[in-house]
């Protein structure tokens, strides 16, 4: 990106830095003569510019999450996945909402990728960002996710990605009960990744035999790790 689109760039996020009152329309501005039209029309013209691209606008975020990543005195680094909904059923001006489930849950679905601190748990910085709207997907990724595909299929493709940040550290991701699928964790592990998954305690078959997943807690297995909550071993197929 040019000088002036990297000033202008740092000139939002510093204004979206400081927390507005309850009451606000949107983020403080910086002193100066600016006025909030202005502000807002100068931001819009960023955002539109077609040399703004949104794999640019991450590159500050991963070189802070390298500069923290350096600083841990623990040999890994956690990886978080999580998706939420942002909420826009009232909102009639928007043209590309999509509906998430029923027709009342309108808005958009997003996806993160937040990288903490192993040794602290501290958050450091997101590091992935998609964002789905009706008809296409807003991505910092190279592999950017389709629009049909399920929350699930984005978690490869960033595993992936993440090797290539240069994090210094062993990555482990992070993923709630919504990755607690045996068929995805074998792909995650025969890929050789790293990952911590919430799950209910269920049968899995072992060697030809059936296993509480409890029963598997003292026990660790290549890159994966469980107790009754967390998968700590991935159960071969026959």
């Amino acid at each position: 990106m040019e000088r002036r689109l990297q000033r202008r760039y740092a000139q939002i996020v510093s204004e979206h830095l400081k927390s507005a009152n309850r009451h606000a329309a949107g983020p403080n501005l910086l002193p100066g003569e600016n006025q909030a039209a202005s502000a807002t029309q100068a931001a819009w013209r960023f955002l539109n510019n077609p040399n703004v691209e949104l794999a640019d606008l991450v590159q500050p975020l991963r070189q802070v999450g390298r500069e923290e990543a350096g600083k841990s005195t623990s040999e890994y680094v956690l990886l978080a996945h999580d998706w939420c909904k942002l909420d826009y059923k009232s909102h009639s001006a928007k043209k590309d909402l999509r509906q998430i489930t029923h027709e009342q849950d309108i808005g958009y679905d997003m996806t993160s990728a937040l990288l903490i601190a192993a040794d602290t748990g501290k958050p450091i910085a997101p590091m992935q960002l998609h964002l789905k709207t009706a008809d296409a997907v807003h991505s910092t990724a190279q592999e950017v996710p389709d629009c049909d595909d399920h929350h699930l299929d984005q978690v490869e493709p960033t595993m992936r990605e993440a090797d290539q940040w240069g994090l210094d550290r062993k990555v482990v991701h992070v993923i709630d009960r919504e990755a607690d699928s045996l068929g995805r964790m074998r792909t995650w592990h025969a890929a050789g990744h790293r990952f911590l998954v919430r799950t209910d305690d269920r049968r899995l078959l072992w060697q030809d035999e059936s296993w509480l997943i409890s029963k598997w807690s003292t026990i660790s297995m290549g890159n994966c790790y469980s107790s009754k909550v967390v998968m700590r071993c991935i159960m071969e197929s026959r």
